[in-house]
């Protein structure tokens, strides 16, 4: 959120700290504001000089070259402050500013409160000042702000809180199954998100793999980096999917790993030894049904459950 400053139209302004004073100066006030803003070029340059003499700085401006009355430099003030990160002296001098009359003020106190959660608050004050004479349309755009971020977090709220509850509901499930004394029957041809693939259970460990051709149109570039000369016939590729899980009662802990390899005799074949072998890894847990003809599923990432999923077993 960029911070408004003050522009009176019409008034001479001298940069001091990035803010804008609404006033006619005296002569004096013009050599003041000169002297001043070339003493502190040197240390706006420098974020870690420019704090220590910011207070005396800013007091000295005020007393100066602004009135205590005027809200419009109030304004600015509270917006150097917030750039020097004196968010305490910032927050005070925009409620002084409002105070005065500065409706901008209230917009961009309005935004702080919102970064801060505080929406309630944020509207409030947004409301308030709708209600002043000469109210500035920057209060109405951060109203609409605090608007659509209620709004925006209603509607991540619902979402966590679907997955929370697929995430409960797999557990339940699952907890069941791994308690299992027995273990149903599973070998068959399962239809998963990735892809169907031919299951086989010896023992505890359930495995299986299944192939598939893939037709890969590449760009012009990997055909000239690959010395194909060019031709940009469809390539195809042979994509092998291997499953592997270790099975306790009705439960299954698994790792899918898929491979993509040049048809032999194909156009990729040269960029083989350029691209290497694509290779995926999806990992999860399944829960089977009693019967083992189903199953829910939750595929990991990075440790972390992703997706959830049912599965069921393919008839012939």
């Amino acid at each position: 959120m960029n911070k408004e400053i003050e522009k009176p139209q019409g008034r001479e302004r001298a940069l001091r700290y990035g803010l804008e004073i609404d006033r006619v100066p005296s002569r004096s006030d013009r050599d003041f504001t000169i002297e001043a803003a070339s003493r502190c070029a040197g240390r706006l340059a420098d974020p870690a000089e420019r704090a220590p003499h910011l207070r005396e700085e800013a007091a000295d401006l005020q007393s100066r070259s602004a009135p205590a009355r005027d809200s419009a430099a109030l304004n600015n003030l509270a917006v150097a402050y917030s750039n020097c990160d004196l968010s305490v002296l910032s927050v005070s001098r925009y409620k002084k500013a409002f105070e005065l009359g500065a409706t901008l003020s209230a917009s961009n106190l309005g935004y702080k409160y919102l970064a801060t959660g505080l929406a309630d608050e944020a509207k409030k004050l947004l409301q308030e000042a709708q209600a002043k004479e000469g109210c500035v349309p920057e209060v109405d755009r951060c109203l609409a702000a605090v608007t659509e971020k209620e709004a925006k977090e209603t509607g991540e709220e619902r979402a966590r809180l679907e997955i929370a509850r697929k995430h409960q509901e797999f557990l339940l499930c699952f907890g069941a199954a791994f308690i299992s004394a027995d273990t149903p029957p599973l070998d068959g041809r399962w239809g998963f998100s990735f892809g169907e693939i031919s299951l086989k259970l010896s023992d505890t460990k359930l495995t299986g793999t299944a192939e598939r051709t893939l037709e890969i149109q590449l760009s012009a570039y990997l055909l000239g980096l690959g010395g194909l000369g060019g031709s940009r016939e469809p390539s195809k590729e042979i994509e092998r999917l291997q499953f592997e899980g270790i099975v306790r009662g009705r439960t299954c802990k698994f790792e899918v790993k898929k491979d993509r390899r040049p048809q032999t005799g194909g156009p990729t074949v040269a960029l083989a030894s350029l691209l290497g072998d694509s290779q995926t890894v999806l990992e999860g847990y399944i829960a089977f049904a009693g019967d083992g003809d189903s199953g829910e599923v939750a595929e990991f990432s990075g440790g972390k459950p992703k997706t959830y999923s049912r599965i069921e077993k393919l008839r012939s």
